[in-house]
């Protein structure tokens, strides 16, 4: 049966019965971060001898470019995690594969960037508008009208979030099923919100500390000076350009220690989370009697 416990097991146990997996799935998050380090490494060196200064605004495309390379590589990896709890049989070279499998997934993905950037979009403009309105209602009353503008903007939070875990479980039961599948996660989580919303929420939190513990000694400078900075569109270009400076002048073992550090914090995280949805997925699958017990039970192997 589906529950906090099993479900945050789900995750953790992903990395301690698959530890070669996961080991291969962070040399593959390490090799790309690294190339891609120091690929913008070399293109912000060029941009000082040229202009004096690095200029991050230029690197946008660049760097757009560069995210797409690895968000389809994170995507690969991601189906790879599923894999290793749903189909555990499928064990060589890491899970990975590239095959029908991840391009269904990078279509669903696709799907589900466009039509939640339309939605978000939509959403956003409307509240707008209705705290505009309210805005000028409560004129007289700035202290009000500020309030509804917070809960407003809290209810938008929590519908996200809600819509968030009922979607929770698109890709690996797209994964499962061998097609895509959408509207099979809304079904499957209906009742079990507060269950799903509590794990993913400690898995979270368990990310966060991880992401904290690894990552701030090289980036924590520069989130404080963003912080400081917010509001301030020069201060804000004068922060990027401090911090690519920063990039440039790092030394070489310090940079890759950077970003071993932060492909390993990657790695962990990715394994949590994504053990933890799939193990959801099957557990309420075999609730509602739509795979059989041996499936279940061999799944349930990984983690004992």
């Amino acid at each position: 049966m589906a529950s906090v416990g099993s479900i945050i097991g789900g995750g953790f146990g992903l990395i301690r019965d698959r530890p070669v997996a996961v080991a291969i799935w962070f040399v593959v998050q390490f090799v790309v971060a690294l190339a891609t380090q120091l690929m913008l490494i070399r293109m912000m060196n060029a941009q000082i001898d040229t202009l004096g200064v690095p200029d991050p605004s230029a690197l946008g495309f660049i760097g757009i470019g560069m995210s797409l390379l690895a968000g389809l590589v994170t995507l690969a990896l991601l189906n790879a995690s599923y894999r290793a709890v749903l189909r555990p049989s499928e064990s060589a070279f890491g899970y990975l594969r590239l095959g029908m499998d991840e391009l269904r997934i990078f279509g669903l993905f696709l799907i589900l960037v466009i039509v939640g950037g339309i939605g978000a979009f939509i959403l956003v403009l409307l509240l707008g508008f209705v705290a505009a309105g309210f805005a000028a209602a409560f004129s007289g009353s700035p202290g009000m009208a500020m309030g509804v503008v917070v809960l407003l903007y809290l209810a938008l939070v929590a519908g996200l979030v809600f819509l968030w875990v009922r979607l929770s479980l698109v890709l690996p039961l797209t994964l499962l099923r061998r097609k895509i599948v959408i509207d099979g996660s809304w079904e499957l989580t209906s009742g079990r919100f507060w269950t799903l919303f509590a794990a993913y929420l400690v898995i979270w939190l368990v990310s966060i500390v991880i992401y904290a513990a690894f990552t701030l000694p090289f980036v924590g400078p520069y989130f404080s000076e963003l912080m400081q900075a917010m509001g301030n569109p020069e201060a804000l270009k004068q922060v990027e350009e401090a911090q690519a400076l920063r990039t440039i002048s790092m030394s070489t073992p310090m940079m890759v220690l950077m970003v071993l550090l932060s492909a390993l914090a990657q790695t962990i995280t990715m394994a949590l989370s994504s053990g933890a949805s799939a193990t959801a997925a099957r557990e309420l699958l075999y609730e509602r009697g739509e795979v059989t017990e041996d499936d279940v039970q061999r799944t349930a192997e990984i983690f004992e």
